[in-house]
């Protein structure tokens, strides 16, 4: 037991990371948390990261946090798509409000009382 190897482990690790990075983004977007104390999260985590890898490595319990690394890394996947589905509804509107009145594409039926059987 070397523990120089508390390091590979560490830097192996990706789900993590991703982890963390993904719960940053989806508190920044919420405005849960600003962007200057980003980083301050950002070293907090990691460091309690670090000390968890010690404690697994120092208990024997490696191969759980791969698995658990794995696990995580696909909880990241999906906060961050379930924030780009949040977002893309809102950049949707964005378009719907921008297109409003141009011919052919921005056109209503609704708001000039026709029905589609006129078209």
């Amino acid at each position: 037991m070397n523990i120089n190897d508390i390091y590979v482990i560490f830097a192996s690790l990706l789900g993590f990371p991703a982890f963390i990075a993904a719960g940053v983004n989806v508190a920044k977007y919420f405005q849960l948390l600003n962007d200057g104390s980003a980083p301050k999260v950002v070293l907090w985590a990691n460091i309690v990261l670090f000390v968890g890898v010690a404690v697994a490595f120092f208990t024997g319990n490696i191969d759980l946090l791969t698995r658990l690394d794995a696990e995580v890394g696909n909880v990241a996947l999906f906060m961050l798509s379930f924030i780009a589905f949040v977002s893309s509804l809102g950049v949707a509107k964005i378009y719907h409000a921008g297109l409003r009145g141009t011919p052919v594409i921005g056109e209503s039926a609704s708001l000039r009382n026709e029905s589609l059987e006129d078209w």
